[in-house]
């Protein structure tokens, strides 16, 4: 397998990954904001950041890759 092909299968395999620790991170900073209230105004800023984040890096790691599959074309 060339470079580029490890790379391309390292982004896929990076991506779910990321996507774990990104929602495992959003899950706990709304777990100790909500410890004790029942508040959805308290911990909705951490979700839309969360959101946020996952979609800029899902977008990111595919459009790097869309990109590489065209440049090999």
């Amino acid at each position: 397998m060339d470079k580029k092909k490890k790379t391309i299968v390292m982004k896929i395999v990076i991506l779910p990954i990321a996507s774990i620790i990104i929602w495992g991170a959003v899950i706990i900073g709304c777990f100790f904001k909500l410890k004790g209230t029942g508040g959805y105004e308290e911990i909705k800023n951490i979700l839309y950041v969360g959101v946020i984040a996952h979609l800029l890096l899902i977008g990111g790691l595919i459009a790097g890759i869309v990109r590489a599959k065209i440049k090999q074309e």
